[in-house]
């Protein structure tokens, strides 16, 4: 299981993008709405991934936040949605925006998706409604940031992974490290002073 990855950016063609991790060349398939957030091509990236084996072929399937993997994996559990039909979900709209439609029973909405008839947008309706409803709060709140230079990116995105595996919510654990956070800064007092903050 390759859960994450982060490598330097060789190539971006939508919806793909190569990632050179130590000599090896990782094609890894991302939402467009993740695409568009990117950062520049040789600069480096982490991803979230989930890996699918099937007996043509091995994919990888990419995001920038655990919360984005996470609904797509729930996503793709509902009765004939696959990996395929799951990432052009979330290239067609945002998470949040399909979080909200889903909720809404917005079928309307739902059939604006290529792959969609009215059949699999009510059966997503009918088989995520409960399941999406925690999203909804957490993903009010996310932004992206690969405008940081690399050390500080990896610092602070090395104390988000750290603060989230301790079970708090990603959201709260980016906007506590961006808060916190000083150019001279070590990962260690990066993570010190998160905890600190989240604790008051």
């Amino acid at each position: 299981m390759i859960s994450q990855i982060r490598g330097k950016l060789l190539s971006k063609t939508p919806p793909n993008i190569i990632l050179d991790v130590n000599g090896i060349g990782y094609e890894i398939s991302i939402p467009m709405t993740n695409f568009y957030n990117l950062p520049q091509v040789s600069e480096e990236v982490s991803l979230f991934t989930h890996y699918v084996v099937r007996e043509d072929a091995q994919l990888l399937y990419g995001f920038l936040t655990s919360l984005e993997k996470s609904l797509f994996c729930e996503v793709i559990k509902a009765n004939g949605v696959g990996p395929k039909l799951g990432l052009a979900i979330l290239s067609s709209m945002n998470a949040s925006e399909f979080c909200i439609a889903i909720s809404e029973k917005n079928t309307k909405q739902l059939l604006k998706i290529p792959g969609i008839g009215k059949r699999t947008a009510d059966r997503l309706i009918v088989e995520l409604a409960d399941k999406l409803e925690d999203f909804n709060t957490e993903l009010a709140g996310l932004n992206y940031d690969v405008s940081l230079s690399e050390n500080n990116s990896n610092i602070e995105s090395e104390a988000v992974n750290a603060l989230v595996s301790l079970g708090y919510r990603e959201t709260d654990s980016r906007k506590t490290v961006k808060n916190i956070f000083k150019q001279d800064f070590s990962l260690e007092d990066t993570i010190k002073y998160a905890l600190k903050s989240m604790i008051n």
